[in-house]
């Protein structure tokens, strides 16, 4: 009897362990992703916005260098689009292959409605801190 109880409870303690384990990892994963643009992110996602259906990886960069005037190499792009896809800000699908791009696909972006929060609230804090400022900003 006595042997039976020791190993009911060590089964017990055991799957404890790998639930809290598992537990922990999800938390851990979690905290990972984190919630906070980068400037370098919010470009890429504002950009991934204006091209809509268009949002593939040199599309992606040709707007940033138009609009925001930053060239910015293949490997630092592919790497922010990484991160906002670990942080489900966006989502990617592949195009048809096409005889013009020697039958290779596209690897088209849309932004989450989670990105879109997270554009809204970088937004709202830049809002929150420019009305604060009492002196009007000069550009030039």
């Amino acid at each position: 009897m006595y042997k039976l109880i020791k190993i009911i409870l060590y089964s017990f303690v055991k799957h404890i362990i790998i639930i809290t384990y598992s537990f922990a990892k999800q938390i851990k994963h979690v905290r990972m992703k984190g919630s906070y643009l980068g400037e370098f992110q919010e470009l890429v996602l504002l950009a991934i916005l204006s091209l809509g259906e268009d949002a593939y990886g040199v599309s992606i960069q040709k707007a940033i260098k138009e609009t925001a005037g930053r060239d910015i190499t293949r490997g630092a792009l592919h790497s922010a689009l990484s991160r906002l896809e670990e942080k489900n800000y966006l989502d990617s699908r592949f195009s048809e292959a096409t005889k013009k791009r020697g039958g290779r696909r596209k690897k088209i972006y849309e932004v989450t409605a989670s990105g879109r929060n997270a554009l809204k609230h970088a937004q709202q804090v830049r809002d929150k801190f420019m009305s604060t400022i009492k002196t009007e900003i000069q550009y030039g």
